[in-house]
């Protein structure tokens, strides 16, 4: 008689025993094979896919990351440069020396009034504070002569090595005498327009803003 007992334990594979009536048993482990991978694991190509568009995604999180920064920096750099711009240009409109707010801002510092006219009243009496401003925060371009980010601009010519504020330069009537011809209204003008610049070199590269006013006689 032939007599068939499969029996397994927790963690063992099934064995097969087999009676042939003299007592001799025989025992063969069979294999329980899958013939699948059972869904189980990543295969290496998978594993590679999953790892690039992880990589794609923390690249595409870097970059804007980076440009929002980047841009941050801009907005600011932005802001220190009109803040330097409107304190420049507050402080020549509140200057009470009108007819010598030319000589004191320009680019000439041999026409200082307080060298060339003692005779100014006290209030004028101090020095020019000349053409350039700094800006705290900001960087001077390369190459730029004073190393000084704040500029102000007349519509002036240089004669001779001095520098005279020409109508002809301005456009327009500077001494309000009827015309637009003078060659040099330094020392009468009623009209005074300039331009307050400020270049700087910045995360972007070099950047520049400027503004425009005319100062008036009160």
């Amino acid at each position: 008689m032939i007599m068939a007992d499969a029996t397994s334990t927790a963690g063992a594979h099934p064995v097969e025993t087999w009676d042939r009536g003299d007592g001799a048993c025989r025992a063969r482990i069979r294999s329980a094979r899958n013939g699948g991978r059972s869904g189980a694991g990543f295969t290496l190509l998978e594993l590679m896919i999953v790892m690039t568009i992880m990589l794609t995604a923390f690249m595409a999180l870097s970059q804007s990351i980076g440009m929002s920064m980047k841009l941050s920096e801009n907005n600011r750099e932005m802001a220190l440069a009109s803040d330097g711009i409107r304190g420049a240009m507050e402080r020549i409109h509140g200057d009470v020396c009108f007819a010598t707010i030319y000589y004191r801002y320009n680019g000439d510092p041999l026409d200082d009034p307080a060298l060339t006219n003692p005779g100014l009243e006290p209030e004028c009496q101090f020095p020019a504070p000349g053409n350039s401003f700094a800006v705290f925060g900001l960087q001077a371009q390369i190459g730029d002569l004073d190393g000084v980010v704040g500029e102000i601009v007349f519509p002036d010519v240089d004669v001779g090595g001095a520098l005279e504020l020409s109508e002809d330069i301005a456009g327009r009537d500077l001494n309000m005498d009827g015309d637009a011809l003078d060659a040099d209204t330094s020392g009468d003008y009623r009209l005074l327009p300039v331009v307050i610049r400020v270049r700087w070199t910045g995360t972007s590269g070099e950047r520049s803003l400027e503004a425009q006013t005319l100062i008036t006689d009160r």
